[in-house]
């Protein structure tokens, strides 16, 4: 079976052909954004607000949230929130834009769902809300969240521990 393999596969090069399992994915095209024209009017000026002082942009940023109607826009729209939650180091504030940009629906936030929900794993489990940061926790590695630095199995496990779930945090 091997040398049949080899010689179809020979075949196939040297004809110039691609055999079927030796073809390349097509890449995945980037979700396309689709914002509203009132958020579109109301971003603007809360990126460039973000841009020269974002402690001073929430009422910009607000404005924007506001105007928010489609899921991308709520999905950008908790972007800027997160901007401004960095910049403040306001772990609240960038935990409820984590989980408005899950939340949104949004086309934008499907690559990054597994990273968003160890983030608010991550938050829920700073604040102490170990059945929250167990949820989310739990989602990301459903997604296949997996790093070296930011470890979701081990910070599941921590969450069960610290929610007196012993056996939870042993599975």
């Amino acid at each position: 079976m091997k040398l049949v393999s080899s010689l179809a596969l020979s075949a196939a090069l040297m004809l110039g052909t691609t055999p079927v399992f030796a073809a390349k994915e097509k890449p995945v095209a980037a979700p396309s954004m689709a914002l509203s024209k009132p958020f579109r009017a109301a971003a603007g000026p809360a990126q460039a607000a973000l841009k020269a002082n974002p402690a001073g942009a929430d009422a910009a940023v607000a404005a924007a949230e506001a105007a928010a109607t489609t899921s991308d826009d709520k999905f950008v729209a908790a972007q800027l929130r997160l901007q401004i939650g960095g910049a403040l180091k306001d772990q609240a504030m960038q935990q409820k834009a984590v989980l408005a940009m899950i939340d949104s629906g949004s086309g934008l936030a499907t690559s990054d769902l597994p990273r968003l929900n160890f983030y608010a794993g991550q938050f829920a489990y700073t604040a102490n809300d170990f059945p929250r940061a167990i949820k989310y926790l739990n989602e990301a590695d459903r997604l296949g969240h997996k790093t070296a630095e930011q470890d979701t199995l081990l910070l599941l496990a921590e969450s069960h521990f610290k929610a007196n779930d012993i056996p939870g945090g042993l599975a």
